[in-house]
């Protein structure tokens, strides 16, 4: 008699049009105390080519004066710089308004290049605008001065090993001084 009135229960929840219940795929429950793996860091490496990685993959090329905006704020090592300054230094010829347009575009281009785990490295606040590397963004020309500051001969070794080539080797931008 169970047995009729389960089937009876189980039909008549067919006939009435809802769906019955399909059980949810079980999650991994992640043990307390574990922390979050930290997302890898976006290279910037500036001895050799400009190169901007996150990982293995390359991260979508950069217009010249992008990359040299970038490289310009990373050695600055967080120190904000006025946007005058970074608009003259880059589009000197231009007017000033054409200027301070052309650095607008340009900062919103390494805005997106930089999306992801660097996204919040860009810093624009009032009239500067600053590039701090944290976790999120590694700059070889930082970690190589760091490197070669040392007197342990594996740290020598892994300075040369990150010397690929001149500072941003074949980047010209032929419109500035």
């Amino acid at each position: 008699m169970d047995r009729e009135v389960s089937r009876r229960r189980t039909a008549g929840s067919r006939r009435s049009g809802r769906p019955a219940a399909v059980p949810l795929p079980r999650r991994p429950i992640k043990p307390e105390g574990v922390a979050a793996q930290p997302a890898e860091p976006i290279q910037l490496q500036l001895l050799g080519r400009f190169a901007l990685r996150h990982g293995a993959r390359a991260v979508r090329p950069l217009p010249k004066k992008g990359q040299a905006l970038l490289a310009y704020l990373a050695l600055q090592r967080g120190r904000p710089v006025p946007r005058e300054q970074l608009a003259d230094l880059l589009w000197g010829r231009s007017a000033g308004e054409q200027a301070r347009s052309s650095l607008r575009q340009c900062l919103m281009v390494v805005r997106s290049a930089l999306k992801g785990p660097g996204a919040d490295a860009l810093r624009t606040e009032g009239d500067s605008v600053a590039l701090a590397p944290d976790r999120h963004l590694a700059v070889d020309v930082a970690r190589f001065e760091s490197l070669s500051a040392s007197k342990e001969t594996s740290d020598l070794q892994a300075a040369v090993v990150l010397y690929r080539d001149e500072f941003l080797a074949g980047l010209q931008i032929m419109s500035e001084p």
